[in-house]
């Protein structure tokens, strides 16, 4: 009850051997059941077509030929290849050729697959090389943030070597101030000194009889006076040093201590110029309360000068010739004295220009006295030269280690970190070079490979649109253009259509609906060489009319068995075509509702009819 079958027997009818021409010559099967097929074929003969089957056929013989007909006694039938049922000779060529376009298939899949992993290693290989460019990149960035951190910092030295300087140059200009006050007072102390000698002389023209006090205060004097020379003599000193300062006022930061020291000196010096003007002032009191002893001592001893007065008449002769020895004697005393302080003077001088060449020859040149007195007298091959000429030499050398400027020290440990650096930048340069020859490489290639593809797809694309343009517009033709075929990743693409009765013509010229259906060949044209399985349309076929409503329509069928489309429309026709219908709909003012209808065929409907129980 569950169906038909069917016994075939396995031994020929008469057991008659069949002919050459016999069907079951030409089909090959198992032997074990060969007797089967041999029993189910009996009587069956092939003929290569129609005219050779003979026009009597006997009882139990049947013709077959190669275009699917059979030939019995009293029936003929045809078997088509495109009609729903075909026979199993056509349904196994068609498995034949589904196998191979499914091998062709598998073929081009797996090696699209492998084209896509190279393309997937080529991305990888280039994000490992735009890494390592970007690593390049942060690391010259931080190099120029540490440069620019160095050149804040150098900045920062000059400014504060400039604050140096000034600061340098404020000093100077304060123990300028104060050797000018210091002159100043000098001069005071001078003008008090001639004070104190013009009273000292008063003293001494009352007071003549007091040699023993006058001897005094001349010892006082020449201390003074003395004290006057070291004074001159210091002062000469700060001259030639503020003369050197002057001269050589780079090196005046190395100089800053030696003068505050002079200075200090100076300062004691003054201190004790102080003490002796003070000392004056107190020999002054003295003398002057002296002077007052002395008036008294002068007024008891009148009586004793009027007895004296002849005595001194007769000594005044005598005193006058010991007073002009006495003139003479003390000029050439000052003479000599005055000639001792010019020569003091002069040697003070000598010796602080000695020191300062001492100082100098051991700072500049680092050489010692006792090594300059030790050293050998050099040997000159052409005779000694003159002062001249050597001053002219050490002036010019002199000039060419200035112009070299200071000696740098770490020299050799800086050239060996700027070789070092050097190396550096030029093996990350070599790579950076050889990286951006590799990048360009790579883009070239991935524009070729790029260029390859776009314009085998581009063929393709162009072809579905032809076909596809000509059978949404029944008739016609249309083609995609490059602009630029030289640059096909950077041109343009022009559309040129032209429907049925029309010239051809840019795309821009048609109307709207002939727009609409060349986008939706274009569109389907793509969707040809890459479908996907869903699509979603939007009103797409809004500005078509009822003809070509249908057309799209038809199209849309074709690509039903590879994908699934959702349209939005309110168009009728594309709404009948349709298998499930969703909408929404308002039964009351404000109030909407989903409503959802599938559509099925007549045929299923039938057949449903037919299954269902009475």
């Amino acid at each position: 009850g569950a169906g038909a079958a069917r016994l075939v027997s396995c031994e020929p009818a008469g057991g008659a051997t069949e002919p050459e021409d016999a069907l079951i010559h030409k089909v090959s099967c198992p032997a074990g059941v060969r007797p089967a097929v041999a029993a189910a074929l009996a009587g069956v003969r092939l003929a290569d077509s129609l005219d050779s089957v003979p026009p009597d056929i006997p009882s139990g013989t049947t013709w077959v030929t190669r275009g699917g007909a059979v030939v019995r006694g009293n029936c003929f039938e045809h078997w088509s290849a495109e009609t729903p049922t075909a026979t199993p000779l056509t349904v196994k060529h068609a498995a034949d050729t589904a196998r191979a376009a499914l091998e062709a298939a598998r073929t081009a899949a797996a090696a699209a697959e492998a084209r896509l992993a190279e393309c997937a290693a080529r991305i990888r290989e280039l994000g490992g090389a735009i890494q390592n460019a970007r690593a390049e990149l942060d690391s010259r960035r931080r190099a120029m943030a540490q440069k620019e951190g160095e050149q804040q910092a150098l900045s920062r030295e000059s400014a504060e070597a400039r604050r140096k300087l000034e600061t340098v140059s404020f000093e100077f200009d304060s123990i300028s101030e104060a050797t000018r006050s210091g002159v100043e007072e000098r001069q005071a102390i001078h003008r008090e000194r001639d004070a104190a000698l013009g009273r000292r002389e008063g003293v001494a023209s009352d007071i003549q009889a007091r040699t023993s006090e006058l001897h005094d205060l001349e010892n006082e004097h020449s201390r003074i006076q003395g004290e006057l020379v070291e004074l001159r003599v210091r002062c000469g000193g700060m001259q030639n040093a503020l003369e050197n300062a002057e001269s050589q006022r780079e090196s005046a930061t190395a100089r800053v201590a030696e003068l505050r020291a002079t200075a200090a000196a100076r300062a004691g010096s003054i201190e004790n110029y102080r003490r002796g003007s003070e000392t004056l002032e107190r020999t002054n009191t003295e003398a002057q309360s002296r002077l007052e002893r002395l008036s008294q001592e002068v007024s008891e001893n009148g009586t004793r000068l009027e007895t004296l007065t002849a005595l001194r008449a007769e000594q005044s002769a005598a005193t006058e010739s010991c007073a002009s020895l006495l003139a003479e004697k003390r000029k050439t005393l000052d003479t000599v004295r005055a000639a001792k302080a010019d020569t003091d003077i002069q040697l003070a001088e000598h010796r602080m220009r000695r020191q300062n060449q001492i100082d100098r020859t051991t700072s500049e040149y680092g050489v010692s006295l006792d090594q300059i007195i030790n050293w050998p007298e050099p040997e000159w091959p052409e005779g000694a030269p003159s002062f001249e000429s050597i001053e002219t030499q050490v002036a010019e050398i002199r000039l060419k280690i200035e112009a070299m400027g200071p000696v740098n020290l770490v020299a050799i440990e800086e050239y060996s970190e700027l070789e070092e650096r050097h190396a550096f930048l030029a093996k990350q340069e070599a790579d950076l070079v050889q990286a951006k020859e590799q990048l360009m490489d790579m883009i070239r290639q991935i524009n070729k490979t790029t260029s390859d593809l776009f314009a085998d797809t581009f063929a393709k694309i162009n072809e579905n649109f032809q076909k596809m343009f000509t059978r949404l517009f029944n008739g016609g033709s249309a083609k995609l253009v490059l602009v630029n075929e030289e640059d096909i990743l950077e041109c343009g693409i022009e559309i040129i259509g032209r429907p049925p009765g029309k010239k051809l013509q840019n795309i821009s010229l048609l109307s709207g609906g002939e727009r609409t259906l060349t986008a939706v060949a274009l569109l389907f044209a793509i969707y040809m060489i890459k479908p996907s399985p869903f699509c979603l349309l939007d009103e797409l076929d809004a500005p078509l009319d009822d003809s070509n409503i249908g057309r799209f329509i038809d199209v849309l069928r074709d690509f039903l068995s590879q994908s699934q489309f959702v349209i939005i429309t309110h168009n009728q026709h594309t709404i009948s075509a349709a298998n499930i219908l969703y909408g929404v709909t308002m039964p009351e003012k404000g109030v909407s509702k989903m409503v959802s209808m599938r559509f099925r065929k007549r045929e299923e409907q039938e057949r449903a009819q037919q299954l269902a129980p009475a």
